[in-house]
């Protein structure tokens, strides 16, 4: 099972935990100041979108690309 979906929109990417572990990994990683969701994923400026995913890798969980 996948812990993270990643839907590319463009200049911004959905990023939703689907695992208990997911959504640890994005309270303790991701900064909550400014954090803006859209029907339950956290969205993400496309920018940054590599580093996080490169750290979700980095920390054992993966993501499936949408």
């Amino acid at each position: 099972m996948t812990d993270f979906i990643v839907e590319d929109h463009g200049s911004i990417v959905l990023l939703t935990t689907v695992t208990d572990e997911a959504s640890e990994w994005a309270d303790n990683k991701l900064s909550h100041a400014g954090r803006s969701e859209w029907c339950g994923a956290i969205v993400i400026g496309h920018q940054y979108i590599g580093p996080i995913l490169d750290g979700v890798k980095e920390d054992g969980l993966s993501f499936t690309i949408r």
